[in-house]
């Protein structure tokens, strides 16, 4: 079953026009990480509705790893980043991890993608994206693709997001915050996984504060392997 939320308050187009296929979506060429992390999604999910947070390894990933990123439902409608690839940190200049998924998005869209983490838990559902970044000058044109992909925790619920983000163009100056073209929910169960946020048990890779960040070194970094950031906490 496929559901088609609406779109972004800045799209002007009729509904029809910006309806994201899902067979064109997974095989653009262009946007491979988005490939490779619904392959291995669809892999781990072992006939369950959805895999495990506990069940994705990094090393499975490692084409798409600094592509990705781990959501946590703090409450509804509020999730944040546990854990965020290296690409994050460089479309907003600073340190990611901890802040609040709708922080990466350009705030007339930042309601929006909230209710779409939402629905991802509590339909649950896969969310599919159309991207596109705010111009100006040293801003180019920025295109991308954005899925975000369910994940229950060790009790079973769906408080955890499995996202990736795959993009062409030039990151220029930053902050590059995302526009939503057009977004698309596809409906896994009839049955509703929402949990209480007090249910939610946490995991390893807690929040702490972002801090921002050193460009020069930032620069070096990136030619490095990528990775995940590991998030840590004293509770």
């Amino acid at each position: 079953m496929f559901e088609m939320d609406h779109h972004g308050p800045a799209a002007q187009a009729e509904q029809k026009d910006n309806v994201i296929e899902m067979s064109p979506f997974l095989s653009d060429r262009r946007f491979p990480e988005i490939a490779e992390i619904d392959a291995y999604w669809q892999g781990k999910r072992a006939g369950r509705v959805m895999p495990a947070r506990a069940d994705i390894d990094p090393r499975g990933i490692e084409g798409a790893l600094a592509h990705s990123f781990i959501l946590e439902r703090i409450a509804p409608g509020m999730t944040r980043l546990r854990l965020a690839g290296q690409i994050f940190n460089d479309l907003q200049g600073m340190e990611v991890r901890g802040m609040p998924f709708g922080s990466l998005f350009a705030p007339h869209y930042r309601k929006e993608i909230d209710d779409l983490a939402e629905a991802v838990c509590a339909k649950p559902g896969i969310a599919q994206m159309t991207l596109s970044a705010e111009r100006g000058r040293g801003k180019p044109l920025f295109e991308g693709r954005m899925t975000l992909w369910p994940l229950s925790d060790d009790r079973g619920h769906s408080t955890r997001i499995l996202g990736t983000v795959s993009y062409k163009g030039v990151i220029g100056e930053t902050p590059r915050h995302f526009q939503m073209a057009g977004h698309r929910l596809r409906v896994l169960s009839g049955q509703s996984m929402l949990p209480a946020p007090q249910q939610a048990v946490g995991f390893a890779e807690a929040s702490e504060a972002f801090v921002a960040r050193d460009p020069v070194q930032d620069m070096a970094h990136t030619k490095g392997a990528p990775h995940l950031r590991l998030v840590k906490t004293d509770r």
